[in-house]
């Protein structure tokens, strides 16, 4: 195995956990956290019943998709959101892999305890949901406690010969007391926090947990399920950010952060990429609900109006908003969604076309369908042409309600 010149693990520092980082430089990713949010939460006083629902099992499914990935596991949607469907007394038990199981009734209950106080039993619960299908975990629902240490090592070409050794966290025989201490500050830092705090402790949070690695397996997933705690714990709800999809998609960068607390416990490097990377997940999640409203409108506006199929079709057109359907919907395509035949699918899509909710350009085999959702326009650069870039002028005006706090210092761990 390769191994770095000896330095001493971050664990092994004078000072530690005192995690110390420049709260001023982070004032202004703390302003556009709050501004963000408040728009997220007046966003979200428009949806009701359905929508609603749908728009939280939408982010907890993406969220376990997402936090599954950046572990390299592949797990299937559908399996996610029937099992958090079941989990929140909405449908049967169902029938489904461990792994998706798993990663469901972890997220389900983060979003069910998000505002109690964190507790060993809670993460031991969060373990033993998460890893229950791993026959090969010997310390399943509790902290390591063998005497060796840790070791995360990077391996190359299946051989631990090419192995890379990334950090060695501190032995099983600590494991208990570090995390005594880690809960109680934990519980300390979020007491009486605010929507400001938020961005400073879930950063804090996830990278001393991950320093401390208290469990044989899945410390990642449950480190960013502690951070959307603390984020909905800042905000006083749910916080229907897609942070964990948003890290899968720049998940080098993500290890390459955590890494610089490796052996330092100077976490400027970590607090700013994180804070970051929040304000990213925001603005996708700005954009999925600005997707959830056109569907809840446009369904609205079509009740009784779509048969099985036509809805089927919308339905999967807007999944890929507000991006949009690569290239615009085609009868082809419609056909594949929908099982339609081809005299069908243009009948279909004629009626849809005249009931605007598509319209149609092109022509022939040219011919495409593109929803007719003023509220996607915003988002493109071209309504017929979808485009992932932001608009530019100013956001959309907050209610007066809305009134934005102003940033305060953020909260620093202390020992």
């Amino acid at each position: 195995m390769n191994q770095p010149a000896t330095r001493p693990w971050v664990w092994e520092l004078p000072n530690w956990p005192t995690f110390t980082w420049d709260s001023t430089a982070l004032q202004g990713h703390v302003s556009h956290f709050i501004t963000d949010t408040a728009w997220q939460s007046g966003a979200l006083a428009f949806l009701v019943g359905d929508d609603f629902a749908d728009a939280h099992l939408d982010w907890l499914a993406d969220e376990a998709l997402g936090t599954s990935a950046i572990e390299g596991e592949s797990l299937q949607r559908d399996s996610i959101r029937a099992s958090l469907l079941h989990f929140f007394g909405l449908r049967p038990a169902v029938h489904a892999p461990a792994a998706e199981l798993g990663v469901a009734k972890l997220m389900a209950s983060v979003y069910q305890t998000f505002n109690e106080p964190l507790s060993h039993e809670m993460l031991w619960h969060w373990h033993l949901t998460l890893m229950s299908g791993s026959p090969a975990i010997r310390e399943l629902g509790r902290y390591r406690a063998g005497p060796e240490p840790a070791q995360i090592v990077t391996v190359r070409r299946g051989s631990m010969q090419s192995a890379t050794l990334n950090y060695v966290a501190p032995s099983g025989t600590r494991v208990a007391d570090e995390m005594e201490v880690f809960v109680d500050w934990y519980n300390s830092v979020t007491q009486s926090a605010s929507e400001a705090d938020a961005l400073a402790i879930a950063g804090a949070a996830h990278v001393y947990f991950e320093c401390v690695h208290p469990f044989e397996d899945g410390n990642g997933r449950i480190g960013r399920a502690l951070a959307e705690k603390a984020v909905a714990q800042c905000l006083g709800r749910p916080s229907l950010i897609p942070l964990s999809q948003t890290i899968h998609a720049k998940r080098g960068a993500y290890y390459r952060a955590l890494e610089s607390c490796r052996h330092s416990l100077d976490a400027n490097t970590w607090q700013t990429w994180f804070a970051g990377t929040v304000l990213d997940a925001l603005e996708q999640a700005r954009l999925r609900l600005i997707r959830h409203a056109a569907q809840a409108r446009l369904f609205g506006a079509l009740e009784g109006k779509l048969n099985r199929r036509q809805s089927t079709g919308l339905q999967r057109v807007f999944q890929e908003e507000p991006r949009g359907f690569e290239g615009g919907l085609s009868a082809g395509n419609y056909q594949t969604i929908t099982g339609a035949s081809s005299a069908t699918a243009t009948r279909d899509l004629g009626q849809l076309v005249a009931l605007k909710a598509v319209r149609r350009t092109g022509s022939g085999r040219h011919t495409r369908y593109w929803l007719n959702a003023p509220e996607l326009d915003i988002v493109r650069s071209n309504p017929d042409e979808p485009a992932a870039a932001r608009p530019k002028g100013p956001r959309p005006q907050r209610r007066g309600k809305l009134a934005l706090p102003p940033p305060h210092v953020l909260v620093r761990p202390e020992n």
